[in-house]
């Protein structure tokens, strides 16, 4: 009898001293609520000692669950579901101390899923999958450890890793499928169009392309790639797709080979003027001509080798007319490069010195008239620049030196007027930048010093009127700034030191009442913060000097009732 008493005696003890620790434990616990403005509850935060920890639920004006989660040392924790509007789940996803862990799933607006991904530790890994509105299966990507290099393998090959991407049309045709293989640096990508014809295969190698075939929705092959040393070495061919058959228009080969032109219904068109024999059993192009031609037959472009490199380039319109003609040297542009226009009116003038800009450049419009002027030395941008509109008239003016903007550099409008005058140094901005309207009035002037902006700033509408007046040292902005409204009244008025606002920042209603007052130190918060309605009546108030953990805002209705107080956070505020 005494053991029964004492056992329960000890379950009584034992229960009550779990329900006190219960209760101290909630009392640790404080739940601070969020409305909107117009009166509904927004969120319920649960904190504990000021930390955020517990239950979290946020809701739409219409009452309607936002957002629903779990909050743990100040950290998403478990799952999150966010809703729509309508209360249908628009997404749900797991974390773990703050990262994404664990399954992440997206409905469609209608309730069907769109996408369900897999994450470990914040990072890609295992299956994901994504489906169209219909049900039908979209992508398919397959991660570990953050990594799926087969979508971009070129970039990627360091990886040794299994990785697939699969995507589909709307109408369950296959549409993509990359596949990089475990042991071997190697990618391989073949694509689809709708109706399931293969439409272009591509084998890569070390971020080489080796093999690439592209087919035309009909079937016949449109283009072929084959390398042993990558995208840039190999055979490559054209083709064009006409009435279901293909005819070939060039085909080339790098380094060794010959050139060749087929004509319409499969018939030769070849101009060669090959002068060495055979090299290692092919024929060694060392000096030749190379032709192609538009579809019609009529010469389209001719090039000119020697010794194995380019010598002279020409092309014409295919109209007949000449429409480019260049020559190189050792294989690299030198001396005169011209174009036409399809009129037979020249269109630029360029030369090269050793593959290099070098001279005066011009270029025409079509009907005849000057469009710009360059001048280059040694590939360096160097003399005076100058630009024309249609109409004739001068539209820009810029001086360099050896690849630098130096001096003085102007625009103009249409009309003739001065748009713009700017001084620069060794390409860095300095001295006294001017802007106008078209109307001719000043839109703006511009203080900088060896390229940083320096001095006083402002700008004007295009009325006459003061818009905005700014103060720059060594670049940041220091000493008072203003901002006008077009109607000449004061909008903004306020203070920076070395780049941060410093002092009181005020701003203005149109009709002159007083918006807003605050106070900065050091670009922190401090003081006393006060907004108005334009009406003149007080309708928020921080005093950032009396914050503690958290700063009190209290708001007022527009009719000068106090509607209630708000807890924000105090960082950015400035402490002495």
């Amino acid at each position: 009898m005494i053991i029964f008493m004492n056992l329960k005696t000890f379950i009584r003890f034992t229960f009550l001293f779990s329900f006190i620790l219960l209760f101290l434990a909630a009392c640790d616990k404080e739940e601070r609520k969020e409305y909107y403005n117009s009166g509904p509850l927004k969120s319920i935060t649960t904190y504990r000692d000021s930390v955020i920890d517990g239950p979290y639920i946020s809701y739409y004006e219409n009452g309607k669950v936002w957002e629903k989660g779990q909050y743990k040392n100040d950290e998403k924790d478990g799952a999150w579901n966010t809703y729509r509007e309508n209360g249908k789940i628009a997404e749900e996803v797991n974390y773990k101390s703050g990262q994404v862990d664990g399954e992440w799933k997206t409905w469609y607006e209608k309730g069907k899923l769109r996408s369900v991904k897999y994450y470990k530790e914040n990072l890609e890994d295992g299956s994901w999958k994504e489906w169209f509105e219909n049900g039908q299966q979209k992508t398919e990507v397959k991660y570990e450890a953050g990594v799926c290099d087969a979508c971009f393998c070129k970039y990627k090959a360091d990886y040794d890793k299994v990785c697939f991407e699969k995507e589909w049309y709307e109408n369950g045709q296959l549409k993509e499928w990359r596949y990089k293989t475990e042991n071997e640096e190697k990618c391989v990508v073949k694509i689809w169009y709708m109706n399931g014809q293969l439409k272009e295969v591509l084998d890569y190698k070390d971020g080489k392309i080796f093999t690439y075939k592209c087919w035309y929705v009909n079937g016949n092959l449109q283009e072929e790639i084959v390398s042993s040393k990558g995208f840039d070495d190999g055979k490559w061919r054209t083709c064009v797709e006409e009435y279901g058959s293909r005819k070939l228009l060039a085909e080339s080969f790098s380094e060794e080979g010959f050139f060749k032109e087929w004509f319409e219904n499969w018939k030769w068109k070849n101009i060669e003027n090959i002068k060495k024999g055979w090299k290692n059993g092919a024929t060694s192009i060392r000096n030749a001509i190379r032709k192609e031609w538009y579809d019609d037959g009529k010469l389209r472009r001719e090039r000119y080798y020697k010794d194995g490199r380019d010598s002279l380039w020409k092309s014409w319109h295919e109209n007949g007319r000449l429409q480019s003609e260049c020559s190189y040297k050792l294989g690299k542009q030198d001396g005169k490069c011209q174009e036409w226009y399809e009129n037979g009116k020249i269109r630029s003038v360029q030369y090269y010195k050793e593959g290099l800009e070098e001279g005066s450049w011009k270029e025409w419009y079509e009907n005849g008239k000057l469009k710009n002027i360059e001048s280059y030395k040694d590939g360096w941008k160097n003399g005076v620049w100058r630009e024309w509109l249609e109409n004739g008239r001068l539209q820009s003016e810029c001086s360099y030196k050896l690849g630098k903007k130096t001096g003085k550099c102007r625009e103009w409008y249409e009309n003739g007027k001065i748009r713009s005058v700017k001084y620069y140094k060794d390409d860095f901005e300095d001295g006294f930048w001017k802007e106008w309207f078209e109307n001719g009035k000043l839109k703006n002037i511009e203080s900088y010093k060896e390229g940083n902006k320096n001095g006083v700033w402002k700008t004007w509408y295009e009325n006459g009127q003061l818009k905005v007046e700014e103060n720059y040292k060594a670049g940041l902005l220091d000493g008072v700034r203003k901002e006008w409204y077009e109607n000449g009244k004061i909008w903004i008025k306020e203070y920076y030191k070395e780049g941060k606002l410093d002092g009181v920042y005020k701003e203005w209603y149109d009709n002159g009442r007083l918006s807003e007052k605050q106070e900065f130190k050091k670009g922190l918060f401090t003081g006393l913060w006060r907004s108005w309605y334009k009406n003149g009546i007080v309708a928020t108030e921080i005093n950032y000097n009396n914050c503690q953990e958290d700063c009190i805002e209290k708001r007022w209705l527009e009719n000068g009732e106090f509607f209630r107080e708000y807890h924000i956070p105090s960082s950015n505020v400035y402490s002495k």
